[in-house]
């Protein structure tokens, strides 16, 4: 029992846009000269990475060459339909179901095509990185059957044909290809499993409710037109065509009827029934519930990983829990005392475990097999059987996925402008104290080489990073910062952190994202046979909810945030109360977690349909924040889900019901994000005509709630179209400004952003765009007026040295002009493949690092020698501003020795901080 060592297996594939795949397939060669251009495959690179499932198929015959790939798995994309006339949803329809043959070249030791090697791939999975973007898993067709038995617990074969439950399936199934961090072991006989707990509490709230709202549209009065058409001797019917010959019979549609010149034909008026949201206000207090202790537990410090902190997320077949550690132990002394040795506990199923044994405690959330116990036995407690011989077989093993981790930027976090503009505040002077800690930050980098340094480092994470170089040479050579290159760096970053970071809302305050903990100690209790609504961590306030952190002292008060988050209902008043039980029992819960009040309070709603498995929230101290967050708390009502779930699964079992619920899934990211602009809009015009419109309060609220629906949709099914709905809210007529201008600059500028590096790129027109009074308009106008512009103060800024003094290439014979060009071929390549990525994508910086390790991999087996560093060097800086930044990183990660040797070495100055402003002088 306990942490292994971590072991890299992870499998680089290929992805294919799945209409280039059908192009290229379907591609019949026209000899003519004016001949259809032979098409080709859309190609990306892809990542199946080093997780519990890539670990069991390289031991199950997947083939992965020496440099880490493999043909034995493909991603299919559905981002586009086929010019030739299939949508994406057919493309999608028609891969699930005929699977896909792929023809792969085979290619000799001089790069010539030797011959074609045709693969046929079956789909088998929407990977957990990719459930709402769409994409898909398909696999080489002998491996196929050997995969879906291990990803579904060999429980697909065991699932009924009919009203199958393919979404929980497609959900849970892939739970093992999460990435993992590292591994644990955990026996089954170490961990308990109990009941989980509803507990209401009674509230200031709205309910975001559906209804059944008639429609009218006019229809062709098909029996009023059969009359009509007999008059030009037509009829729908053939029976009445055999009665009278005369009669000529068509179908019975609007092109039939204009293909006899028929355009005028009777109508009639049909009422049909169209579901919509709408919110029930009502003036008494609704009831809430949370549970709590929803997709976590607690591991016992004794086998708590040595190098992780604060909790574990693990993930393994048709589980994922986030483990709070703490002294189980300990409580269980304490509590039993003297029958410690053999106290036992009962765990949900009816099975007695001594207390001494337990190392893990979680509850039925975390455990995602207990929805398919009809097919596992009939009953919870066979059900549990066959998973602990599951498990068993397969060594009881655990991915660890995440942990606490500080932020980058040390005592402060970066917010976003959902956050900015759902704060009911449109006074300048309090925006003007909001933002000031990124004011001061971002003047700092400007003034202060020593600041500016440190925000690279911060942000130095990726390997591809040209920060890293940035860092290495100023360390190498105190004259670097004052080349022309250092400087434009050093400016292109912060300008781009002024208005592509904090102009857009993404300001910085003192806080942190915290994983959120449920009442632990209630756990304990519960577990012990005690009354856990008793537990004495904290009591009910009213105006806000109790909560314990390090990160904070006790007593502060505080201002919370969940994403999605899209209304001031969603904002949070949190009182930091330090509890004696949980510093005694959890006292290792590190700075990076916050344990949240759930017993008589109405946290999870107020968060948004938060729950417990690494739900994280933004907390701040800013006293400004925190005061608006206590009046939202109080002001604006608490918004509760109550839109109801479908029954039973609409599905089958076969690939036609897969691709039709992936489809849905797929457009539901579209929809995320479309209910946070809606709601944005909505909020910008609701502060702009004085917060008094409950018109528009009605929209953010309902959109709050179907964010929460579209992100759920990959695992439930809800009684609302979402994407029709969010099209009805955007057309109401309190969305229409009356001067016709619909977008704040704010937004305008955010959507811009967002469309960076995508093919489809649809621009607002300037004309739509003006100045709303809404909070993040404010902010934005704020940072632009109180960012210092340096060009005012050219004489302050320090002088600009050439490249020469740092850098001064001398040609030389020994440089292998071979391998110089191959070197700048293949970066050239790699920054073409980068160019070509989707900046606006959740694993846009994934996909980087994949292609930068593949640059590397290419570059593996070269040695170059100095000569050849110095002129590839030479040649970045020589007028190549559009691969410089990639082969300097590229050069640098290659050989950080060899390449820092070609400049020249320097002293670092003693001065505290060279290379800065004097701040007293600007004014």
């Amino acid at each position: 029992m306990g942490k292994e060592s971590k072991k890299s297996q992870s499998i680089k594939i290929k992805s294919i846009q799945a209409n280039s795949l059908y192009a290229v397939n379907n591609y019949v060669e026209d000899e003519s000269e004016t001949g259809n251009k032979k098409p080709y495959l859309d190609l990306g690179e892809a990542v199946i990475n080093n997780s519990l499932f890539s670990e069991y198929m390289i031991h199950h015959a997947v083939a992965v060459n020496g440099k880490g790939r493999s043909k034995d798995f493909i991603v299919l994309k559905f981002d586009y339909g086929f010019k030739g006339g299939m949508s994406a949803k057919e493309l999608r329809d028609y891969y699930y179901e005929n699977g896909a043959t792929v023809i792969w070249p085979v290619y000799d030791k001089e790069g010539n095509v030797v011959k074609e090697e045709p693969i046929y791939y079956k789909m088998l999975m929407r990977s957990t990185g990719k459930a709402k973007e769409g994409d898909c898993i398909f696999i080489r067709e002998n491996l196929h059957s050997t995969a879906l038995k291990y990803i579904t617990m060999d429980l697909w074969d065991k699932m009924p044909y009919e009203n199958a439950k393919i979404v929980e399936m497609s959900a849970y199934a892939p739970l093992v290809t999460a990435t993992a961090i590292d591994y644990i072991t955990i026996p089954m006989e170490n961990i308990l499993i109990v009941k989980d707990e509803d507990v209401y509490a009674r509230v200031n709230a709205v309910s975001v409710k559906t209804h059944d709202v008639p429609y009218e549209r006019k229809v062709i009065d098909w029996d009023a037109t059969e009359k009509l058409i007999n008059g030009y001797n037509l009829t729908f019917y053939k029976k009445k065509r055999r009665e009278n010959p005369k009669l000529k019979c068509i179908r019975k549609s609007k092109p039939a009827l204009k293909e006899y010149g028929i355009v005028d034909y009777p109508t009639k008026t049909k009422v049909y029934y169209k579901k919509e949201c709408y919110v029930d206000r009502s003036d008494e207090k609704a009831e809430v519930k949370n549970t709590l202790w929803d997709g976590m537990g607690c591991i016992d410090e004794s086998i708590f990983p040595n190098n992780m902190d604060g909790f574990i997320y693990c993930r393994s077949h048709f589980f994922k829990s986030c483990l709070f550690r703490g002294n189980i132990q300990e409580y269980f002394k304490d509590y039993y005392k003297d029958r410690y040795e053999t106290a036992t506990v009962t765990d949900m199923f009816g099975n007695a475990f001594l207390a001494k044994d337990i190392k893990v405690i979680i509850t039925e959330n975390s455990i995602k097999w207990i929805k398919f116990t009809d097919i596992m036995g009939g009953s919870e407690k066979a059900a549990y059987t066959y998973y602990k011989r599951f498990m068993k077989k397969h060594k009881e093993r655990f991915a660890i996925v995440k942990t606490a981790h500080a932020s980058k930027y040390g005592d402060l976090q970066r917010s976003s402008y959902q956050i900015n503009n759902s704060l009911p505040c449109v006074d300048k002077i309090i925006l003007e104290r909001i933002a000031k800690v990124s004011i001061d930050y971002c003047n700092a980098l400007k003034l202060s080489h020593k600041a500016f340094m440190k925000h690279l480092s911060a942000n130095a994470a990726k390997r591809y990073s040209i920060n890293n170089v940035l860092l290495a040479l100023d360390e190498w050579n105190d004259n670097f910062k004052y080349t022309e290159y250092f400087k434009a760096k050093r400016n292109g970053i912060i300008s781009r952190f002024k208005n592509g970071r904090l102009k857009l809302g993404k300001l910085l305050q003192y806080g942190d994202n915290l994983t959120i903990c449920g009442n632990i100690i209630a756990l304990l209790m519960k577990v012990t046979g005690q009354n856990f609504l008793e537990e004495p961590c904290f009591k009910q306030i009213g105006n806000g909810i109790q909560c314990y952190t390090t990160r904070f002292k006790d007593g502060e008060r505080l201002a919370g945030f969940r994403s999605p988050h899209n209304a001031p209902n969603n904002i949070v008043h949190l009182v930091n109360t330090y509890s004696q039980e949980i510093q005694r029992y959890f006292p290792k819960l590190g700075n990076n977690v916050i344990v949240i009040n759930g017993i008589g309070t109405d946290v999870q709603s107020r968060l948004n349909g938060q729950d417990l498995d690494t739900d994280s929230v933004y907390v701040t101290n800013q006293s400004d924040i925190v005061n608006i967050a206590e009046q939202a708390y109080l002001n604006y009502p608490t918004i509760i889900n109550d839109i109801e779930l479908n029954g039973s699964s609409e599905y089958k079992k076969d690939m036609e019901s897969y691709a039709k619920m992936d489809s849905k899934i797929s457009s539901s990211q579209y929809a995320i994000g479309e209910a946070s602009n809606i709601a944005q809009l909505a909020l910008s015009y609701y502060y702009d005509g004085g917060s008094k419109s409950k018109e528009l309060e009605d929209v953010f609220i309902i959109c709050s709630v179907l964010a929460q629906v579209a992100i759920d949709s990959a695992k439930r099914m809800f009684d609302i179209n979402v994407n029709s709905e969010l099209s009805r809210l955007s057309n109401l007529t309190c969305m229409q400004p009356e001067d016709g201008k619909k977008y704040p600059v704010f937004y305008a500028k955010v959507q811009e952003q967002k469309m960076k590096g995508k093919k489809k790129k649809k621009a607002i027109d300037e004309p739509e765009i003006r100045e709303f009074n809404c909070p993040m308009e404010i902010l934005s106008d704020i940072i632009e007026e109180n960012v210092i512009d340096l060009r005012k103060y050219r004489e302050l800024i320090p002088y600009t040295c050439n490249l020469n003094t740092v850098f001064r290439y001398q040609t030389d014979r020994n440089r292998d002009s071979k391998q110089y060009k191959k070197v700048i071929s293949i970066v050239q390549e790699y920054d073409r493949e980068v160019n070509k990525l989707d900046m606006s994508k959740s694993d846009y910086s994934k996909n980087v690092d994949n292609l930068f390790d593949n640059c590397m991999i290419k570059l593996r087996n070269l040695t170059i020698n100095k000569s050849t560093m110095y002129s590839l060097i030479a040649y970045a800086f020589a007028n190549n501003g559009d691969v410089r930044d990639r082969i300097l990183t590229v050069l640098y990660d290659k050989d950080p020795k060899k390449f820092l040797s070609c400049f020249k070495k320097t002293e670092k100055s003693s001065a505290k901080d060279t290379g800065s402003v004097d701040i007293t002088k600007v004014s």
